[in-house]
């Protein structure tokens, strides 16, 4: 699916070529700069020392420009991430993201019958050491890298969970396919409902979800469906838009973005569904799932339940080096179609529903409204728009 965007004049075109080029040039110029100087000051290095000093300078280059998610990537740790995107890799089956007020890397939801599951590692859990190496304070691509691995091999696991440090958990890594979306129909009286919950925002997400949907269409028609991004953490940029193309209008700004090319507008390319929406959302709804539940806010076409979203309103870019090793930088911060400001500050949920202190964090992944106070409350939403959609037809 490619994404349409408003036509760019000759001269915008040549300029913005030219800017890529002189950026990308001067990247590639000021790695083999360093890299030159360190070599003829101590002589031939090899491979391992030679990637050393570069994360090295990195990583200060990383903090003179105030980049927090600025990150450099092995030539094996960039397979790896690259791997991640598109959705199948070796490991043990988790989301993980980092804690925001401290950036200690914490685990969120295990994919079903994963290794992580079985193993019962849960959202929440704190990461402190991985194959015996304290790993507190280590960057949280670090930390998955050396979590993800070959088919079959072991790694072990130390986790602190409410303060405690729990006993090391060995687990066998496996070819792990992240299941981005899975989809069930809810049952209720009065309507066809489907539930349809997103993990992440991978690079198969558009394909994914339209297979989902037309699965729960073969046992009847859907009056309504809702769309559960809690504890998702974003993922690809692009897959929030390509998923935004099924229920806007061609038409519709789907995000604006600033960078060094100003304003970017990105529209929609396909018909799609037009059914009553609910989307659930909470304080681990991040990025890419921001992007989404901003715009579907925007344009009155949802309405979510749960709480403030997490409010990381800035995008990166992640790029192959030569070497063979990445960077990962940010080169934009967004805001929502109408111009409202993500990051550090979230997207306020149309209907608050925090969640109780006293029920298990585990049954908001249940996907049973019987167990799950957020998900009931946005039936009953549902229920009403779908009620209210049925008298303006009417």
């Amino acid at each position: 699916m490619e994404m349409e965007q408003r036509p760019l004049r000759l001269w915008q075109i040549v300029a913005a070529v030219c800017l890529i080029l002189v950026g990308s040039f001067g990247f590639f110029y000021w790695q083999a700069a360093v890299e030159g100087s360190f070599l003829s000051d101590n002589g031939p290095i090899d491979g391992a020392q030679r990637a050393g000093f570069v994360e090295t300078a990195m990583a200060a280059f990383m903090e003179e420009n105030h980049d927090d998610y600025f990150a450099y990537f092995t030539a094996e740790e960039y397979d790896d991430v690259i791997s991640k995107l598109s959705g199948t890799y070796g490991g043990i089956g988790i989301y993980v993201t980092t804690r925001p007020e401290d950036k200690a890397v914490m685990l969120m939801m295990p994919f079903r019958n994963s290794p992580a599951e079985r193993a019962g590692l849960e959202y929440g859990d704190i990461v402190v050491g991985v194959d015996g190496e304290d790993v507190r304070g280590k960057d949280l691509d670090y930390v998955t890298g050396k979590m993800k691995g070959e088919v079959g091999t072991k790694v072990r696991i130390e986790v602190e969970r409410d303060g405690k440090v729990l006993p090391v958990k060995t687990l066998t890594r496996e070819e792990v396919s992240a299941q981005a979306v899975t989809g069930k129909r809810l049952e209720d009286a009065n309507h066809n409902l489907g539930y349809i919950s997103i993990s992440s925002f991978n690079m198969n997400i558009s394909e994914d979800f339209q297979a989902v949907y037309e699965d729960l269409l073969t046992e009847g028609s859907l009056d309504g469906i809702i769309i559960d991004l809690r504890y998702n953490p974003g993922g690809v940029l692009d897959g929030a838009l390509w998923l935004l193309d099924y229920f806007l209008p061609k038409e519709d700004t789907l995000l604006l973005m600033n960078d060094n090319t100003g304003k970017k507008r990105y529209v929609g390319n396909m018909e799609g569904i037009d059914i009553p929406i609910v989307i659930l959302q909470n304080d681990a709804s991040a990025s890419a799932s921001e992007v989404f539940i901003g715009t579907m806010q925007d344009y009155d076409r949802a309405d979510t339940v749960g709480v403030n979203s997490y409010g990381k309103g800035i995008a990166q870019y992640v790029i192959g080096l030569p070497s063979g090793a990445g960077v990962r930088y940010t080169y934009a911060q967004y805001f929502t179609a109408q111009g409202r400001e993500v990051h550090k500050k979230g997207l306020a949920a149309d209907y608050e529903v925090p969640w109780p202190e006293d029920l298990p964090l585990a049954d908001s992944l249940s996907g049973l409204v019987e167990r799950d106070p957020q998900l009931a409350k946005a039936v009953e939403v549902l229920q009403q728009k779908i009620a209210a959609s049925a008298e303006d037809v009417a």
